[in-house]
């Protein structure tokens, strides 16, 4: 796969002026925004990565032992670099992966950077998760609550594909 074990697939023109590098929201992947993507009017390339943990990429991921963001955004610009395209550089993202794009620009200084509906925390919620109350406070925030009820394995397509179409 085109620069290295994380999952990526490109739309548009390839050789057009520019490129659009977007990094998916955490329970997603690239395929997931690609009926969004294809109807992007970009006269460049339109690239989509699934990060570590997600879709078909192959490296590995320890929710456990995650601790920021920052190791997505160095597999994101390590991703760039190996499939680098010609002009400008738009570099966009979903929730984490609007974060994760905000990280990321400080290694590929893109000459836009577009955050959709970025995870921002009150400074409240930084603090205490520097500090020795993370894992007492950390399970009962309702967001980790909700994250920790979702289905992680069903048993064929046709049941995952019911469990969502509810949404």
């Amino acid at each position: 796969m085109p620069g290295g074990p994380l999952y990526s697939y490109t739309l548009g023109n390839r050789d057009g002026e520019g490129a659009l590098l977007f990094l998916n929201a955490t329970g997603l992947n690239a395929s997931s925004y690609r009926p969004l993507l294809e109807q992007v009017n970009f006269q460049g390339s339109v690239t989509a990565l699934s990060m570590r943990g997600h879709g078909k990429t192959e490296l590995p991921a320890d929710p456990e032992a995650l601790q920021s963001w920052q190791l997505f955004a160095d597999d994101a610009a390590q991703h760039w670099q190996a499939i680098k395209r010609p002009g400008p550089l738009v570099l966009a993202g979903h929730s984490a992966g609007a974060v994760t794009a905000l990280l990321t620009a400080r290694a590929l200084k893109p000459d836009l950077l577009l955050m959709i509906e970025p995870v921002v925390l009150p400074r409240i919620s930084v603090l205490v998760a520097r500090s020795p109350l993370k894992p007492w406070t950390v399970m009962r925030a309702p967001i980790v609550r909700k994250t920790l009820q979702r289905r992680s394995h069903f048993a064929s397509m046709e049941a995952a594909a019911e469990s969502y179409r509810k949404r």
